[in-house]
């Protein structure tokens, strides 16, 4: 009779927690259907303005990482320039200082060279050479064409026609490199020209030292009154609109330069 009781009691225990060989009534999963269209999140422009939300089309980039390297900004090679003179004289004015603005042609500083005024009696002297020159030569050029002189006396005339152009020609470049472009040259031939007093009232030792290129004086090293050669640095303009930077990198940075 107990053995009979125990059993009932473990099928009922059995059939309680559904672990019987008999499974109960299997419960229908219910899954409703989402609209079209609930997952997506739908902003406004005027949000996304001012959430700073930006879109586009979706695109295949390959992303790389920086690299930080020790360096030095430098001036631009290219836009500086080194100012001094070919002449040595005496500073009679400077027309800049340290950390001014100046343009291109602006004179920095004047001297008293008397080496300038030889170089235009130089000038002058090769082109009254070479005007005489030139007239012995157009001279022996008709008598030429009459044959009333040799051969070798033309080619001699001819001869000393280019050795005197060459002497002006050397001559006009040496002003060229003080600063004096073709008009100053031609009005001082034009007053020789005009026999305007003596050589030595219209050659003049006052040479102007001019900034080649604009920009800001980086350094300045002369006083007035102080007696500069060509060997010595005046000043040195640059344009600071650009600079270069140079950087230390190793070996293993340089796929990140690339």
């Amino acid at each position: 009779m107990m053995r009979r009781v125990s059993c009932l009691l473990s099928l009922l225990a059995m059939a309680a927690c559904g672990t019987g060989g008999t499974q109960g009534p299997a419960r229908a999963e219910h899954h409703e259907e989402e609209p079209p269209g609930a997952r997506e999140l739908k902003v406004p422009a005027e949000t996304q303005k001012k959430w700073g939300v930006v879109t586009g089309p979706v695109t295949r980039e390959t992303l790389t990482g920086g690299v930080t390297l020790p360096g030095v900004m430098a001036l631009n090679g290219q836009r500086s320039a080194q100012i001094s003179t070919l002449l040595e004289g005496k500073v009679t004015s400077i027309g800049a200082d340290l950390g001014d603005e100046v343009h291109g042609g602006q004179v920095l500083v004047v001297l008293h060279a008397p080496a300038f005024a030889q170089a235009q009696t130089a000038l002058l002297q090769a082109h009254a050479r070479r005007n005489l020159a030139r007239r012995e030569f157009d001279r022996a050029r008709e008598l030429m064409k009459d044959e009333a002189i040799q051969q070798r006396e033309y080619q001699r005339r001819e001869s000393e026609l280019e050795a005197a152009t060459t002497e002006y020609g050397l001559a006009e470049s040496q002003l060229h490199s003080c600063g004096w472009g073709h008009p100053e040259i031609d009005a001082l031939v034009a007053r020789a020209g005009r026999g305007i007093g003596d050589l030595s009232d219209l050659v003049e030792p006052t040479l102007r030292v001019t900034s080649p290129i604009g920009g800001r004086v980086i350094t300045r090293d002369v006083v007035i009154g102080e007696h500069v050669h060509p060997d010595k640095l005046l000043f040195t303009v640059s344009d600071l609109g650009t600079l270069w930077a140079t950087l230390d990198a190793r070996e293993k940075d340089l796929p990140s330069l690339a």
